[in-house]
């Protein structure tokens, strides 16, 4: 009787199947002239993952990347909506510029191919969502079941033919290695020292590092924070600039602009100034030569670090000369300086935005040689409203700003830096 059952459980699993596959044709017909957008979702979705498979230095790698998805996506939702057999065409172009341009900028083949997992993982996410939503439940375990063999094998056949390309391009390099010596090894020789020749380590980041430079560490505030559009914007802001990045692998990234002669204090405070929503900037001072190549990034990172101790994250530019002295107070022990501020600010420590305006009037005296005329004019208030404000301070303090000058100085420094003006 068991031999007699078979055939029905057979053709059951086989119907089963079918219904699967007809379900998938028809979903993936419906996806395919959304292609272009669903492409242009998973790109930012894998640059935010593995942001070195786009370089920033390098023009068209964001182009590139866009591009190879697209191809990538475009022959999963075909082999899907046409019953093709899931088997990955030769890479594209895209693809193979991305790899290129991966490779030159530091990374290696490790690097694509976790940019193809995490399109892969996106693409999933995206597809299963979709499942779900226009799939009758009963069905919705069979389709997934039948798509997912099929992506998987699409995904592994892709990597496998980029692995196989990558060993016929770079036949002298493992698949896990750049090389004997990478852009990432050569910035990182450059920056501490260890460089046995500086000259050749500097050609191969193709940056100038013999101009003047200004450099900056970008970290974002909040997961959502765009980076590389922060980044872009500071660039543009500095520009006509040469410009060298490179990711801290960590969120963070480092960047250099570059230039022939010394920035204007235009241009540096247009730098300054430049928006960053959601991005934490630290901002080295201008600097020459391999020394102050190295001298601004350590600023940068030493400002952005400063930042950073603040309970709530003060997104924007900061300069190293606003948090130096501050860096300095603070680089032992942190929670020691902010009880340090507390206790020469008393009253006008408080956290409101009044008080806020009155710390900030009298930080501005203080580094103004004590000018309520320079205070006023650089608050951009009147004379007048600079006497009221100080006045108000001496009340908070419980004697007059010259009194314990140093410091009341120094408190307002430590909360500018740490507390938030």
């Amino acid at each position: 009787m068991q031999s007699e059952a078979m055939p029905d459980v057979v053709n059951t699993a086989e119907l089963a199947v079918a219904a699967a596959g007809t379900e998938v044709q028809r979903l993936a017909r419906a996806l395919l002239r959304h292609t272009t957008e669903i492409a242009a979702d998973v790109t930012k979705t894998v640059v935010e993952a593995v942001p070195e498979v786009a370089p920033l230095d390098i023009p068209d790698s964001l182009a590139a990347l866009g591009e190879s998805t697209e191809h990538n996506i475009g022959a999963i939702l075909s082999m899907f909506a046409f019953d093709a057999v899931p088997t990955a065409i030769e890479p594209p172009a895209a693809t193979l510029r991305t790899l290129h341009g991966t490779i030159s900028a530091g990374g290696d083949l490790a690097t694509v191919l976790r940019a193809f997992r995490a399109g892969h993982a996106a693409v999933w996410e995206r597809w299963s969502t979709y499942v779900q939503r226009e799939t009758e439940s009963a069905l919705v375990p069979s389709v997934l079941g039948y798509s997912s063999k099929r992506l998987f094998a699409y995904i592994d056949g892709a990597c496998e033919q980029l692995v196989t390309r990558h060993r016929g391009l770079y036949p002298n390099r493992g698949d896990q290695q750049a090389g004997p010596r990478t852009r990432q090894a050569a910035l990182a020789a450059l920056l501490d020292g260890s460089a046995a020749d500086e000259r050749a380590a500097a050609d191969e980041l193709a940056y100038d590092v013999h101009g003047y430079h200004v450099a900056l560490v970008l970290a974002p505030a909040a997961a959502s924070a765009n980076v590389r559009e922060a980044l872009g914007d500071l660039v543009a802001a500095a520009s006509p600039v040469r410009a060298f990045t490179h990711t801290g692998g960590d969120g963070r990234w480092f960047v250099w602009l570059g230039w022939d002669v010394s920035p204007t204090p235009q241009v540096l405070r247009a730098v300054a100034t430049a928006a960053t929503d959601g991005v934490v900037v630290g901002m080295g001072a201008a600097a020459s030569g391999i020394q102050g190549f190295r001298r601004s990034h350590a600023q940068a990172l030493e400002t952005l670090r400063t930042v950073q101790l603040r309970p709530t994250a003060l997104t924007g530019v900061t300069q190293h000369c606003e948090v130096e002295l501050a860096a300095v107070l603070v680089a032992g022990n942190a929670d020691r300086s902010r009880r340090y501020a507390a206790e020469h600010l008393g009253l006008l420590g408080a956290r409101d935005e009044s008080t806020a305006r009155l710390r900030e009037t009298l930080r501005v005296f203080f580094a103004t040689g004590g000018s309520q005329k320079q205070t006023a004019a650089r608050l951009s208030v009147h004379a007048k409203t600079v006497a009221y404000r100080l006045a108000r301070t001496e009340e908070l303090l419980g004697h007059s700003v010259d009194r314990h000058r140093t410091e009341v100085e120094v408190a307002l420094l430590i909360d500018h830096a740490l507390a938030g003006a």
